[in-house]
């Protein structure tokens, strides 16, 4: 239920917001006013590659989240969407899901308080899967940075996952492909159109179960209350935690991705190469 969240925070910081942006936004008139604009534009992504790592080396560190209980979301985060989170929930809860509860990730919102959520958890019938549902909004000039490149401000999303015994994961969501680094070898991540019904995206879910049991032999971890689905979660954190961390936190597919985009191209490549240096620097040491 936080594949999603955690893996867009971690790009929102990667491309920084901190000076990457700042430098596509100028690079046509900086060479005219500063001869040394290149060793400058260098300087700012070594400075947004330390900034990524040392905030990726908590939500990917091997500290496990913190997370509390959101009694009143409504009077706690009255920007959001309440009206879609109740109805959606109540589709799910048609198709015999249970609701669970609200939660927020506190370790999440202490490295992006200007995108704060909450989380709207649900059990399928036979404990097999999660159900997250949750409306993300980029606030303050980092949310409005994101809407200039033509990034998701208002998204309303919905994870259904699956842990299987073997230690792989099976995710579902209607989040977008580009705003999100790529997935760990160990994760399925499917994306559903984001006008796919509720209804939808949960039988599409248990037919992939079905494909996987099929065709690898996985049997998914039954969950039966709060605390199943939280241990579940910590472990996937730690596993994607492991995974990032032997990574340096960015991946080739990551750099790929950014560079799929034309305004960052030159920059996922710099970028890659920077990051690629302080993981050996830090090994070194």
């Amino acid at each position: 239920m936080l594949e999603f969240l955690i893996s867009l925070a971690s790009y929102i910081l990667l491309l920084g917001a901190w000076l990457i942006i700042f430098g596509w936004v100028v690079d046509r008139l900086a060479p005219k006013i500063l001869p040394d604009w290149l060793s400058y534009r260098k300087f700012m992504l070594r400075r947004a590659a330390k900034n990524s790592m040392k905030s990726n080396e908590v939500l990917w560190g091997e500290e496990r989240h913190e997370w509390r209980d959101v009694l009143d979301p409504a009077r706690e985060f009255p920007d959001l969407d309440h009206v879609w989170i109740s109805a959606t929930t109540g589709h799910f809860e048609k198709l015999g899901c249970q609701y669970i509860r609200d939660i927020e990730n506190t370790t999440l919102t202490g490295q992006l308080p200007k995108m704060r959520t909450f989380i709207r958890t649900l059990l399928s019938p036979d404990g097999r899967t999660t159900i997250g549902i949750y409306h993300f909004k980029n606030r303050g000039l980092l949310g409005w940075w994101v809407g200039v490149l033509g990034g998701k401000i208002d998204a309303r999303i919905i994870d259904i996952e699956s842990e299987f015994h073997d230690g792989t994961y099976l995710c579902i969501t209607t989040a977008s492909r580009q705003s999100t680094l790529h997935e760990p070898p160990h994760t399925t991540r499917c994306f559903g159109p984001e006008d796919a019904t509720p209804e939808q995206l949960y039988q599409w879910h248990q037919a992939w179960l079905d494909y996987l049991h099929q065709t690898r032999g996985v049997v998914p971890t039954i969950m039966k209350d709060h605390h199943d689905m939280m241990e579940m979660e910590h472990r996937r954190q730690a596993k994607d935690g492991a995974y990032r961390r032997s990574k340096n936190y960015f991946t080739e597919e990551d750099a790929n991705r950014i560079a799929l985009n034309d305004r960052f191209a030159r920059d996922g490549e710099e970028l890659a190469r920077i990051m690629e240096k302080l993981r050996v620097d830090n090994q070194d040491k």
